[in-house]
């Protein structure tokens, strides 16, 4: 859009087969069935350089929505077994509004350009919407921490990223550590 703004989007869909077993001292169900899943989004983003560190600032918005439809079980119970169960699990939907200003600071150089390790923080205010068989709203926040560092030659690669969010009454956090070397 801009030298510094950006605007992306993408599209998926996808397709999967499910094998579901559950059982108690009881009961035990299984059912095989298939699920349609589409997903689709776009993000708002910058790049703003100073001296020593960069200023990216992003609005994101995702929606998903997996069909289930009817699921066919077979049911063992007292030596009996019977396979004419079904259940119309329908549909569920998510929708995901984000803003991420993220900032990136120089670790060994006078820019992030010339950099070979960075950190960044970037907290995050998130609103989501879910429907699955009533429609839920709630909006949080978080925060994502990295650091990255690049060997000098250009080969190696390692990248650390934790991220914690709060949305309502969930709390989802997560842990990445990337290790790459070109041959």
């Amino acid at each position: 859009m801009d030298e510094e703004v950006f605007l992306d989007g993408f599209v998926t869909l996808g397709v999967g087969n499910n094998d579901l077993e559950m059982a108690n001292d009881v009961l035990a169900l299984e059912s095989d069935y298939t699920t349609r899943a589409a997903t689709l989004g776009a993000s708002l983003s910058g790049v703003y350089e100073h001296k020593q560190y960069e200023f990216r600032p992003e609005l994101a918005f995702s929606y998903g929505k997996t069909w289930i439809g009817t699921m066919d079980f077979t049911g063992r119970a007292y030596g009996l077994v019977d396979d004419t169960l079904s259940l119309d699990a329908g549909t569920v939907s998510i929708a995901n509004l984000t803003l991420r200003p993220e900032m990136i600071l120089a670790l060994d150089a006078g820019t992030v350009a010339e950099s070979n390790s960075q950190f960044s923080f970037a907290p995050r205010l998130i609103c989501e919407s879910r429907k699955i068989t009533q429609t839920t709203e709630d909006c949080g926040g978080g925060a994502e921490l990295g650091l990255s560092s690049q060997s000098e030659d250009g080969r190696s690669r390692t990248k650390l990223r934790i991220i914690m969010d709060r949305v309502g009454d969930t709390t989802r956090s997560s842990l990445a550590f990337n290790l790459e070397h070109r041959f």
